[in-house]
């Protein structure tokens, strides 16, 4: 299979409309949803791609508890109050994003234990209708932290 990485849904469709490609890795999480859009899901479906979704934790921003770096305190702030209105764990709200999107076929996440694997294979289904949203380009996109 030949595959490539997609950092924005534009490349992805300049991309897919020049060259036959097996699989895709995008970027998506509750954060950062750009690749949820019905003309590139279209596009992904006539074509046949397989869907791989990576950054499903932002990082590992989406899990932070608290942070000392000025840039995300805002962010983490915010998602504390939501996840604390809601009753909800951080890996909760960030694994069941992913309940109502049948367009991935797989998901890539790092670890930095077998105890964190377990959790991730422990967490329950929820069904969760509103995700919270923050719309400061630089959480979105890693590449723009440094």
């Amino acid at each position: 299979k030949i595959g490539v990485s997609f950092y924005t849904p534009g490349i992805l469709l300049k991309t897919l409309s020049n060259f036959k490609i097996d699989l895709i890795q995008i970027p998506i999480n509750y954060i950062n949803r750009s690749f949820i859009n019905q003309k590139i899901l279209k596009k992904i479906k006539k074509q046949n791609i397989e869907v791989h979704a990576r950054s499903i934790f932002l990082q590992g921003l989406l899990l932070k508890k608290k942070t000392n770096n000025k840039r995300f305190k805002k962010f983490i702030s915010y998602i504390n109050m939501w996840h604390n209105n809601n009753k909800i764990s951080r890996l909760e709200s960030s694994l069941n994003f992913f309940n109502n999107l049948n367009f991935i076929d797989k998901y890539i996440f790092g670890l930095e234990s077998l105890t964190q694997l377990k959790q991730i294979i422990k967490t329950k289904k929820r069904k969760i209708i509103d995700f919270p949203k923050f719309d400061e380009k630089y959480i979105k996109d890693p590449r723009k932290w440094t």
